[in-house]
C-alpha cells in the first residue's frame, strides 16, 4: 500500500480563503467549534434557532445569504471520518417558528461532505490533515464537477474509477501483492436453477433460439448447463474453474456477481470493460445489494468487506451500479431486477427492448358487417394467413409493410398467389373503423409512455430508432418531433394529481384496479392495462429504482405521489400470499425506502381484489375470500400475520384447508 501525494503539476490546489466558512454559492457552512468567532447577528439567530428546533446536538449551520430567516442545523457524523455524513437536519424559519425536520440515518445514499478544512478554519488540530486530503484530491481532478459528489454512491464510484481509497486521511491504492490474499473462488456457489440475470434475459426475450451466449465469471458453470438444457448455444470462462476456456464474442454476454467479488476497483472496471467488447448485443450485469450485507458480514477492507470465507465482497446500491457501468461503458444501463441491468450494445435491439416494456393488450374488435360476397376466393385460399395480417394490423395500429410481416406469412401468401395489395384490401374488409381507431390509439398511448420514459432520462436520436418504430411514429404522430411532445406532455402531466386522479376512476371502472381510501391498487399484470399517465407514473419509478418487474402488486398514493410496490414469495399459488418485500418510492423528493418482511410473516388478505377477471385462480380466490370475510378479517384490512387468522377462524370455528375455509369440524370428520 503506498499514500497518493500531491504532484508538483497541480491543475488547482485549495486554497482556503482567510473568510471563515464553507461557502458555497448563496449558503455558508460552518463547524460548531467555530461559533464564539461568528458575527454577533449570526450568532443571535443561531440561538434562535436552536430555541425553536429544541436541539443542541447538531454540529454545523447551515445559512443563506438570500433567506437569512432560514437557518439550518445539521447533525453529520464526527468529523473523524474522511467524508462524514449527514445523519439529521433541523430547518428553522425564524419568521414563522417553524421547523422542518429530515432523517438520513437510513438511506442507501446520504449526502456527505467535502473539504472539511473549511469549516473548521485554520486554527484546529486537525486543519492540516483535512487540507492535505482535499489537495490530494485536487491533484487527481476528484473535487472537478463538484455537483456529482455530494452523495456517498457516486463519489465512491468517482474514487472506484480512479483506482484509489481513502483510509483515514490519506488517498492510497492497492498493488496486486498488497493485503491478505482474496479466495475469489469460494464465492462461486453451487446452484440449482438459473441465476437471476439469466432468469431477466429469458423473461425479456433476449435468450432465444438462436441467440449465442456467454458467461463471463461462469463459477461452477450452472448458468450453462441451464441454458444447454434449453438448447441455447452457451459457453463461458472463469479464472478459476474454467480458467482455459476461450474467451469469445457472443451475442449475449452475462457479468453474474463478478464485480462484486473483485477486491481492485481497476480490475473492476477492466472486467467490465472486456465483458462488454465481448458482447454483440447486450451485456448483463448482476451485483449483490447492500440489503444482502447483513448476511455476508465481515471486517472492512478497501470499499467492501472481507467475509469469513476470505472472499471480499462489494455491495453496491442501484445507484452507485448504474452510475459506475455508465461512466465506464458510456451507455445507458437499465435497471430490470434488484442489483441487475442490461446494456445494450445494438441500438435496435436496445429500443426493441424498451418499446416491449410498454406494449399494452391490443383491442380486438372485429367487423360485425361482413358480407359473404368479400370472402372471395384469394381469402379462402389465404386462410389462416389473413387473420394473422390482421391480428398484425391490430397490434401495429397502422397498417404493416411487407418486410413487416413475418416471413412464414410471406411465403404462404406468395404460394397462394396473392400479391401484397391485395392481402391489404382484404384485411381492410376485416377490420372496421372503431377497431382501427381504437388500435391505433392504444398503439399511440404505447408510444408516448416509451417516449417519456425515455425523456425521463435523455433523448432518443430517430436514427437509431428500429425501422419499425420509426414507421410507427410517422403513421401514428406524424414526425419524431411530435411524438417527443407527447411524450414531454405526458412526462409533465405527472405533476397534475387531477388527471392522476381521473386515470385512476378509468381504471377502476373498466377492473383493471382498485381503489382503497385515496390509493389505487394494481396488480402487477394488469400495469399494461392501465391509462398512459399511471403506466408512465409506475414506469419512471421502475426507471428510478429498478427491480419493479419482481413486484406483484402496485400502490399509487394519488395524494402524495409517491409508489409502493409489494413483492411476495407466492403470490401465485397461495390464496394468503407471504409478504417479502416492500419497496417506497418517492419520485418528488427522490426518496427510496425498503422494508424486508421476510421474517414477519405478513399475509395479503383479500387477494382477489387485486386480480383480473381473467385470472386462472380468479374464480377460486373470489370464493376462498367471500368464505374468509365471514371471520371478519378482509372489510379494508389488507395485511394480517398468520397467526391472526388463524385466530379469527378458529373464534368462527373454521378452519382453513388449502384454497377453502371450512368448519373445523369438517375437516374433523375427513380426518
Amino acid at each position: 500500500m503506498h499514500v497518493v501525494l500531491p504532484s508538483p503539476a497541480m491543475r488547482r490546489l485549495s486554497n482556503p480563503e482567510a473568510r471563515l466558512g464553507k461557502h458555497v454559492g448563496q449558503a455558508s457552512y460552518y463547524h460548531r467549534c467555530v461559533e464564539g468567532r461568528l458575527a454577533p447577528d449570526l450568532m443571535a439567530c443561531l440561538r434562535e434557532a436552536e430555541l425553536h428546533a429544541g436541539c443542541d446536538t447538531w454540529n454545523v449551520v447551515k445559512v443563506r445569504r438570500d433567506r437569512p430567516q432560514r437557518v439550518s442545523l445539521l447533525t453529520y457524523e464526527d468529523f473523524s471520518s474522511a467524508f462524514p455524513i449527514l445523519l439529521e437536519s433541523l430547518t428553522v424559519d425564524l419568521g414563522s417558528g417553524s421547523v422542518s425536520a429530515r432523517s438520513y440515518r437510513e438511506r442507501a445514499n446520504p449526502p456527505i461532505l467535502h473539504r472539511k478544512e473549511l469549516l473548521v478554519g485554520r486554527d484546529h488540530p486537525d486543519f492540516e490533515l483535512y487540507l492535505g486530503l482535499t489537495r490530494a484530491l485536487e491533484t487527481l481532478g476528484l473535487l472537478d464537477d463538484a455537483a456529482g459528489i455530494g452523495t456517498r454512491g457516486p463519489w465512491q464510484t468517482r474514487l472506484a474509477l480512479a483506482g484509489v481509497r481513502v483510509e483515514d486521511h490519506d488517498l492510497v491504492q492497492l498493488d496486486a501483492a498488497d493485503g491478505p490474499t482474496i479466495h475469489r473462488h469460494r464465492a462461486a456457489i453451487h446452484r440449482d436453477g438459473l441465476s437471476a440475470p439469466v432468469q431477466a434475459l429469458l423473461t425479456h426475450g433476449l435468450i432465444k433460439s438462436g441467440v449465442t451466449v456467454f458467461d463471463y465469471g461462469c463459477g461452477r458453470g450452472s448458468d450453462i448447463r441451464g441454458l444447454r438444457d434449453l438448447d441455447v448455444q452457451a459457453s463461458g470462462w472463469d479464472p478459476y474453474f474454467e480458467p482455459n476456456a476461450e474467451l469469445k464474442p457472443a451475442d449475449i454476454v452475462n457479468l453474474g456477481f463478478v464485480l462484486n467479488v473483485i477486491e481492485r476497483p481497476q480490475e473492476r472496471l477492466e472486467a467490465l470493460r472486456h465483458a462488454f467488447a465481448l458482447a454483440g448485443r447486450c451485456l448483463a450485469i448482476a451485483v449483490i445489494q447492500p440489503n444482502a450485507a447483513r448476511w455476508l458480514t465481515g471486517r472492512p477492507y478497501g470499499d467492501g468487506v472481507l467475509t469469513r470465507l476470505g472472499t471480499f465482497q462489494r455491495f453496491f446500491t442501484a445507484e452507485e451500479v448504474k452510475t459506475l457501468v455508465e461512466q465506464v461503458l458510456e451507455r445507458e444501463a437499465f435497471a430490470v431486477s434488484p442489483g441487475v441491468f442490461f446494456v445494450f450494445k445494438d441500438a435496435e435491439a436496445e429500443q426493441a427492448f424498451l418499446l416491449r416494456r410498454q406494449d399494452r393488450r391490443r383491442p380486438t374488435v372485429w367487423s360485425t358487417a361482413l358480407r359473404e360476397d368479400r370472402l372471395n376466393a384469394r381469402k379462402e385460399a389465404l386462410g389462416g394467413e389473413l387473420d394473422r395480417i390482421v391480428d398484425l394490423v391490430l397490434e401495429l395500429g397502422r397498417w404493416p409493410f411487407a418486410d413487416e410481416v413475418d416471413d412464414d406469412v410471406r411465403v404462404r401468401i406468395k404460394a397462394a398467389g396473392v400479391g401484397y395489395p391485395t392481402v391489404l384490401r382484404l384485411a381492410q374488409s376485416q377490420v372496421d373503423d372503431t377497431a382501427m381507431v381504437l388500435a391505433a390509439e392504444a398503439r399511440r398511448e404505447d408510444l408516448s409512455v416509451y417516449f417519456a420514459l425515455n425523456l425521463f432520462n435523455r433523448r432518443i436520436a430517430y436514427r437509431t430508432l428500429p425501422i419499425r418504430l420509426q414507421r410507427d411514429v410517422k403513421a401514428l404522430f406524424g414526425g419524431h418531433a411530435a411524438g417527443l411532445e407527447a411524450g414531454r406532455r405526458l412526462l409533465f402531466s405527472l405533476a397534475d394529481i387531477g388527471c392522476l386522479k381521473d386515470a385512476a376512476k378509468a381504471s377502476v371502472a373498466s377492473g383493471d384496479a382498485v381503489m382503497v381510501d385515496t390509493a389505487l391498487w394494481v396488480s402487477a399484470e394488469n400495469v399494461r392495462r392501465l391509462p398512459a399517465i399511471l403506466r408512465c407514473f409506475i414506469g419512471c419509478a421502475e426507471r428510478y429504482f429498478g427491480g419493479l418487474e419482481q413486484a406483484e402488486l402496485f400502490k399509487v398514493h394519488l395524494d402524495t405521489g409517491k409508489l409502493t410496490a409489494l413483492a411476495f414469495s407466492d403470490f401465485s399459488t397461495s390464496p394468503l400470499p407471504r409478504l417479502k418485500t416492500r419497496v417506497k418510492i418517492d419520485l418528488r423528493r427522490q426518496r427510496i425506502d425498503v422494508f424486508d418482511h421476510e421474517e414477519e410473516d405478513q399475509r395479503m388478505v383479500g387477494k382477489g381484489r387485486f386480480l383480473g377477471r381473467d385470472h386462472r385462480t380468479f374464480a377460486n380466490q373470489l370464493a376462498f375470500d367471500a368464505a374468509l370475510a365471514s371471520s371478519g378479517l378482509v372489510g379494508s384490512q389488507f395485511r394480517a400475520r398468520s397467526g391472526e387468522i388463524e385466530a379469527a377462524l378458529s373464534q368462527a370455528g373454521l378452519v382453513q384447508d388449502g384454497w377453502r375455509i371450512i368448519p373445523a369440524k369438517d375437516l374433523q370428520e375427513i380426518a
